[in-house]
């Protein structure tokens, strides 16, 4: 009788679990799918920031950039899951870094590597050389138009560094454009740069690249850092001096006192604001029109200095704002033919001996009857 009553315990228990797996049954038909976390699509950084584990060759490329943007002498690179040749693709990732990226080219000397296979994956050890100090490379800045490299030779300008490196990205600037840069500031701001540079401009980049490449900006000035401040501090007081001196720093006062000041030169010398006001006190054309820039511009008068041509000649002079609008005048053939007063001229006057890019200066306009700035200054002392 036992017997029979476990026989039957059984057979309930067997008849209970079979009903739960049919009903259930379902559950196990349905698709389970483990959400994995996010991972970057080309390679991760480990908690131990020289540890980069990579799953494809664009990967591979990517964490070595890393290492070369951060000056890394030293990493570690380890596969995950890698698709392609391990061995073939370092050695190419690595002369690819060095050969086709900007960074690249322009930083590292050269990158060796290690392997080392462990079980399942792999484990490089990067070692890479640079030509580079960290602090080149981590000063470079990528810009995305003209107007940012401007912004970046001013500041370089006016601060006297001897070089400038910016990443372009879909921008074509040019040695030339670089100099137009350069030379638009020092005509617009003597009193912050005493003595134009020159420069040398080098692109790197993959051969032919214009979408990205690293343009690096030299300026040679001739003269230590000590130097050119000194100049600039000395032109700052002397400018002081002269516009504090008179009740009234017009341009007529500004121009004699150029003249007063300086001795002309016919050859191609003494072509700063220092030369004619403060050292030799001898000038070309471009040394008196840039002292006339200066002085305007810490006396508040609006003023442009033109470079042109003179009876098909290089020559410079300025164009200034006065009470009867804009006019040419050129102290530098004022002072050589002894006048001792600024003679003020409309565009219609200056044809005859002189050429210049209208576009670089407001149009002087002649009135119907002009007054010159000194007689005008004697009828008011009157």
């Amino acid at each position: 009788m036992k017997r029979m009553k476990n026989r039957i315990k059984l057979t309930a228990v067997l008849c209970v679990l079979a009903l739960l797996l049919s009903g259930c049954s379902g559950m196990f038909d349905k698709e389970y799918r483990e959400e994995e976390p996010y991972v970057d699509e080309y390679f991760e950084i480990k908690d131990d920031s020289s540890v980069q584990e990579v799953k494809s060759y664009q990967g591979m490329k990517n964490a070595l950039m890393n290492l070369i943007n951060s000056a890394a002498e030293y990493g570690i690179i380890k596969t995950e899951k890698y698709k392609g040749d391990v061995e073939d693709d370092i050695s190419r990732a690595c002369f690819e870094v060095t050969r086709e990226e900007p960074m690249g080219i322009y930083a590292v000397d050269y990158i060796t590597h290690s392997i080392n296979r462990i079980v399942s994956y792999y484990e490089m050890e990067i070692y890479i050389t640079y030509k580079r100090s960290a602090e080149e490379i981590d000063s470079v800045v990528t810009i995305l138009s003209g107007k940012d490299m401007q912004v970046l030779i001013n500041e370089a300008l006016e601060n006297f560094e001897s070089s400038l490196a910016v990443m372009q990205v879909s921008t074509e600037i040019k040695t030339e454009d670089v100099e137009a840069f350069i030379d638009a500031f020092y005509r617009s701001f003597p009193q912050l740069i005493p003595q134009k540079p020159g420069v040398s401009v080098n692109d790197y980049a993959a051969f032919d690249s214009v979408v990205k490449r690293i343009t690096e900006v030299e300026f040679h000035y001739g003269l230590g850092v000590n130097e050119l401040q000194r100049r600039t501090e000395s032109l700052s007081s002397y400018a002081q001096d002269v516009l504090e001196s008179s009740y009234r720093a017009d341009i007529g006062y500004i121009c004699r006192n150029v003249m007063e000041r300086c001795v002309p030169l016919q050859t191609e010398t003494g072509c700063t604001a220092y030369d004619a006001l403060i050292g030799s006190g001898q000038a070309d054309s471009e040394g008196y029109a840039m002292a006339v820039k200066l002085l305007c511009n810490l006396g508040g008068v609006e003023c442009y200095v033109v470079e042109g041509r003179m009876n098909n000649e290089k020559h410079f002079w300025n164009v200034v704002n006065v009470d009867s609008g804009y006019c040419h005048v050129d102290v530098y053939v004022d002072d050589a033919a002894g006048r001792g007063e600024p003679t003020f001229l409309s565009d219609e006057d200056m044809l005859d001996a002189y050429s210049w890019d209208a576009e670089c200066c407001p149009v002087c306009e002649k009135p119907a009857e002009k007054e010159s700035v000194s007689e005008s200054e004697e009828n008011m002392e009157e």
